[in-house]
């Protein structure tokens, strides 16, 4: 089973938890998000983000959201998210250097998150999204079983609503694994949780002690001499 990475990008990505007084000021040195994005989709307030068609890629329903507040942007199609570098560096296809030099912006304006409190915070949603994952791993083969049972009992409408489940849930788990979609289920956390609530993870399995003659045997194994 795979685990949630977490890597330099991701910590960055959660960067409003831990940010000091001195990072908060150089805040204002980024450009404003909603201006740069502006210039590439037309943008509509929806309630608290600003919602319009995804520039990375070809759309007519709109799936691409800003939020100002917190400076970042997401698309629900790509699954593409990230600050207004990242922004700038995925839709004209630059470096980070690059994208630094076309906003403007120097090396030393940029936010550094105090690595404790960003860790901390980076160790808890991890432990969640994977704690999540098993859960609805869980689910998912607990609705292969039924669906299997159906399809041997005849009973079409139970086996069309277990598989728009499946589908539901298999999209749930994958987000559950992608470092980008992570950020905004945590967020959200309160919704997930509530939909695997009645969900344990299973037991990890066990293994027989690593002895002498255990170690021995799977050694002779792999030189095909078993």
């Amino acid at each position: 089973m795979s685990r949630l990475s977490l890597h330099r990008d991701y910590l960055a990505d959660i960067r409003a938890s831990g940010l000091s007084d001195e990072c908060g000021d150089k805040a204002a040195a980024k450009p404003y998000i909603v201006e740069v994005v502006s210039r590439y989709t037309d943008l509509k307030r929806q309630g608290k983000e600003l919602v319009g068609l995804c520039p990375i890629r070809s759309e007519k329903t709109p799936s691409f959201t800003v939020n100002a507040d917190k400076g970042v942007f997401y698309c629900h199609g790509c699954h593409e998210g990230g600050d207004v570098i990242s922004f700038i560096q995925k839709i004209e296809g630059l470096s980070f250097r690059e994208a630094l030099l076309q906003l403007g912006i120097r090396r030393d304006q940029i936010p550094r998150p105090q690595n404790d409190a960003v860790k901390r915070l980076a160790a808890a949603v991890c432990a969640w999204a994977n704690q999540q994952f098993d859960k609805a791993q869980n689910l998912l083969r607990e609705i292969g079983r039924r669906a299997r049972l159906d399809h041997v009992l005849g009973w079409p409408e139970e086996i069309r609503r277990l598989s728009r489940e499946w589908q539901i849930l298999s999209v749930l788990a994958d987000d559950l694994q992608t470092p980008q979609c992570v950020i905004f289920l945590w967020e959200a956390r309160e919704i997930v949780e509530n939909l695997l609530q009645d969900v344990e993870p299973e037991p990890l399995p066990t293994f027989p002690p690593l002895t002498d003659r255990y170690r021995a045997t799977l050694q002779a194994y792999v030189r095909g001499e078993a």
